[in-house]
């Protein structure tokens, strides 16, 4: 058996085994595993995990391949690509072992988790730990993780069992110290002071343990300044000078404490604002992560709040005191009734989770409750009754956009847009989608869809540049079981679970010159085969294009192919930056300033702030105005008039503008090495590193090594081996002006 498989099943380090150079996918799961440590180049392992060729005759090896290759890109938030990845492991599902399966549901939950979804990484959590048998030695930190991730939402009474488990494992494997931080972090998410003093005592015993864990550190040390406020430390200044971060987020809750809502709020904001931690109010499952949320509800502001817990909710971030938190918009909308219920509903689960405590210092947070009007809920909640639980989807003001709506624009190119959109809906043959970044393809393309006569069917988006070449074709087509080494079962791929609607394919300048001629094919023909399968297959979806390269320009460079081009531009749809359209600006910045809000009370800009707004450039296009607004708004919540001061923009000067060069380029090179310009923006995946070399050639037809590897982050031995095969490729030129590396550099023919 596989030395890897032996190691991973045994839930023992890789680090002692030597590469076998026969056999690349195991010896790129340890490099893999090595970045995961920091001990390997990210970028290193990342280009060669994707150079490999992904067959094994052993398809356990080949899904820790990719499990492995997953955990690395979540590690570095590349999320689709690590969701592409996992999807790959599924197809293996029917031959693979219950440990590596495990592992699959562990590294899909922590993806889940990055994007907010706590209700799936609880659920795969658990699956995983289904999965392993009591006598596996994977269950141990399998089990440890679930507990912990359990304990910082208060859910100890559930993990119970679990917590039995860990205890009567040997010392060495489990120690006492872990199962307390455990049983701390569950105390203190459910306001058990007393109880989380023993817990603490232990801890303090064995701080080494936060050295090992140490995604636990920096949790403790918050957990320990909550300690220290729900024990009577309300002093808001004792904190106000000092620079940390778990002190920092203790501001707002003694300033809410202390009945000062508004500075309750001005610290939440300043927090956000000074530590990038806007999306810990969405996503993170803290005590502090709830600060915002208080602080808007302390504030009077019921619409802010109610747009953090939808946003939350629909993130898949749930907790079961979010009844309580929805108990006080209704009582702020003075919707008596309703707030009675949800506050029934807050307390049946505080009792369920032994959760009292937490509840009783959330409501000493809440400045804006009337003292009368609390004794009243608790009054007529003595016999509490089974009402609304804390899951249930809150109301939402907000009503999704379809079809031409979707179009925010009042310039004369976006009426031609929604024209066009009009006409080509109903004509169901492909259309190409073209503009930069960010300008808003895919809301053209669920138009498109909308409008058409398969609007009750399925839209499928693919994002064509966020999944691996070697498993993209697999992802379109699908393939047949025994297709390949690993294909257990037959998959099917969009083409096919698009079934009767519309296929949108996005970045589709960036596919392979294989997949373009297969493609080209199903345009031709609408047929498509799955690989493997000897039958073809009728195309029955509408196949929507999105690109923001410069198709005309790839095509003369032989980077596209010219008839799929031509097929391709049969219906286009050309979407101009924001900074030409200026009259959209205004009409979309108002259209996502009142996104949830209550018809009555519509948020205006002055004119001030519109000037700012119309005299950006917006390199970002329509996706950075949105959020731009959007951080506007849970900044300043409490307005409904917003100002020129209540926006953060980095406005760009003429110095900016860069000054056509006066010399040639090669000149200039044999002088100076050209300089590669700050704002040159690649793409997410960490696959295409090849094709972002080319278009820095593309853009400054002359570049060192050293350049290269600077602007891409690329070790200088990697970017030798792209350079040596674009040279190969005559893409580019070696020029060596003398003896000397440091004078040579490279010249794109």
């Amino acid at each position: 058996m596989n030395n890897i498989y032996d190691n991973f099943i045994n839930n023992k380090s890789l680090d002692g085994i030597e590469p076998n150079n026969n056999d690349p996918i195991s010896s790129s799961i340890l490099k893999l595993s090595l970045a995961l440590k920091n001990k390997h180049p990210f970028h290193d392992a990342i280009l060669e995990a994707n150079l490999v060729k992904a067959e094994h005759e052993d398809n356990n090896i080949l899904a820790i391949f990719f499990i492995t290759w997953a955990q690395l890109l979540w590690k570095e938030n590349k999320i689709p690509d690590a969701y592409a990845l996992i999807n790959r492991c599924k197809t293996l599902w029917q031959d693979i072992d219950n440990e590596v399966k495990a592992q699959v549901h562990i590294i899909e939950g922590l993806l889940a988790s990055k994007k907010g979804d706590k209700k799936t990484r609880e659920q795969l959590g658990l699956e995983a730990l289904d999965l392993l048998p009591i006598s596996s030695d994977r269950r141990p930190n399998a089990c440890l993780s679930y507990c912990y991730f359990m304990a910082q939402q208060g859910k100890g009474e559930v993990i119970k069992d679990h917590i039995k488990y860990l205890t009567k494992l040997p010392k060495e494997i489990i120690s006492v110290s872990m199962i307390a931080l455990i049983q701390f972090t569950d105390c203190i998410s459910t306001g058990r002071i007393k109880e989380s003093l023993k817990w603490h005592h232990i801890i303090e015993k064995d701080l080494k343990v936060l050295d090992v864990y140490s995604f636990a550190k920096k949790n403790y040390k918050t957990h320990i300044v909550m300690l220290k406020v729900m024990q009577g430390d309300w002093d808001i200044d004792a904190s106000i000078d000092d620079a940390d971060n778990a002190f920092h987020s203790a501001r707002t809750i003694r300033a809410l404490l202390a009945r000062c809502p508004s500075m309750g709020l001005k610290l939440a904001k300043e927090y956000m604002s000074e530590y990038l931690l806007k999306e810990n109010a969405f996503n993170g499952i803290g005590i502090e992560s709830y600060n915002l949320l208080r602080a808007e509800l302390s504030k009077g502001n019921a619409q802010a709040a109610n747009r953090i817990l939808e946003l939350r909710h629909n993130r898949g971030n749930y907790h079961y005191l979010d009844s309580f938190f929805q108990s006080r918009i209704e009582l702020l909308n003075k919707n008596y009734k309703q707030a009675k219920e949800y506050f029934k509903s807050s307390l049946i689960e505080a009792k369920k989770y032994n959760a009292l405590g937490r509840l009783d210092f959330e409501i000493r947070m809440s400045c804006e409750i009337p003292l009368g009007k609390l004794l009243e809920l608790f009054e007529q909640s003595t016999e509490v009754i089974k009402s609304q639980s804390s899951k249930n989807k809150i109301k939402s003001h907000e009503h999704e956009l379809k079809g031409l709506d979707r179009i925010i624009g009042e310039s004369n190119q976006m009426r031609t847009i929604k024209e066009t959109v009009q006409n080509f809906s109903k004509l169901d043959i492909p259309v190409i989608i073209t503009g930069e970044t960010g300008t808003g393809k895919e809301v053209i393309a669920q138009a498109l869809h909308e409008l058409s006569d398969r609007h009750n069917k399925p839209f499928v988006a693919v994002n064509c540049g966020a999944i691996a070449d070697s498993l993209l074709e697999s992802d379109l087509y699908g393939h047949h079981k025994g297709a390949f080494t690993g294909a257990t079962h037959t998959h099917k791929g969009y083409f096919e679970t698009a079934s009767d609607g519309t296929l949108f394919l996005d970045e589709i300048g960036t596919i392979t010159p294989r997949l373009q001629i297969s493609l080209l094919r199903v345009l031709e023909t609408g047929e498509f085969r799955p690989i493997g399968d000897e039958k073809t297959r009728r195309a029955k979806c509408r196949i929507l294009f999105a690109t923001n390269a410069d198709l005309e320009k790839d095509v003369e460079q032989g980077r596209f192919r010219k008839d799929l081009y031509f097929r391709l531009r049969r219906l286009e749809l050309n979407l101009l930056p924001l900074r030409d359209r200026p009259s959209d600006i205004i009409p979309l910045a108002d259209h996502f300033l009142n996104i949830g809000r209550n018809p009555e009370e519509h948020a205006y800009m002055n004119s001030k702030l519109q000037n700012i707004l119309l005299n950006y450039s917006w390199p970002g296009n329509i996706r950075e105005l949105q959020n731009s607004i959007e951080n506007m708004r849970l900044l300043n919540s409490d307005k409904l008039t917003y100002l020129e001061d209540d926006i953060d923009l980095k406005i760009a000067t003429s110095k900016d503008v860069v000054e056509p060069m006066q010399k040639s380029v090669l000149q200039e090179s044999l002088v100076q090495p050209p300089m590669l310009s700050n704002n040159i923006v690649f793409g997410n995946t960490m696959i295409r590193k090849e094709q972002s070399i080319k278009v820095l050639f593309e853009k400054h037809t002359i570049l060192t090594r050293a350049e290269i590897s600077k602007a891409l982050g690329l070790t200088p031995k990697t970017v030798t081996s792209y350079l040596k095969k674009l040279c190969e490729e005559k893409f580019i030129q070696k020029i060596m002006p003398s003896k000397s590396p440091k004078s040579h550099y490279f010249q794109k023919t």
